[in-house]
């Protein structure tokens, strides 16, 4: 089986480095970015089966990175949308602008995992 890759957008360095180190603990393979530019970038020359975004973020947001993406790809990645504010109150709301769901900080590494593999297995 193909090791699942993730990108991890984050604006907080420390906060990106810990969750890619957590990440990379369970076997995934990640690539990071600073911000939803960094990331479309990314996309455009990296392979990924998963994004995990923060929403707020300088230079290009998460809200922002998502349709971006989703226009060039309607077949992207599964995106899951992670923040400390509560701009998006759930899932649903979520989902309703592209993202698998949402999750707010401080988040539990275990349980970004398991969405994680749920989707990427699921989705082949």
């Amino acid at each position: 089986m193909t090791k699942v890759r993730l990108l991890i957008v984050e604006d907080d360095e420390v906060l990106r480095e810990l969750l890619v180190e957590a990440m990379e603990d369970y076997g995934l393979d990640c690539i990071s970015a600073g911000n939803g530019k960094e990331a479309l970038s990314l996309l455009h020359s990296e392979r990924v089966n998963f994004v995990i975004t923060d929403i707020k973020m300088p230079i290009m947001d998460g809200l922002t990175m998502l349709k971006e993406w989703r226009k060039i790809d309607s077949d992207s990645p599964p995106i899951l949308l992670v923040s400390g504010y509560s701009e998006i109150e759930s899932s649903r709301d979520a989902k309703l602008v592209g993202a698998v769901g949402f999750h707010s900080k401080p988040y539990d590494v275990e349980d970004l995992h398991q969405l994680v593999m749920s989707y990427c297995n699921t989705s082949g």
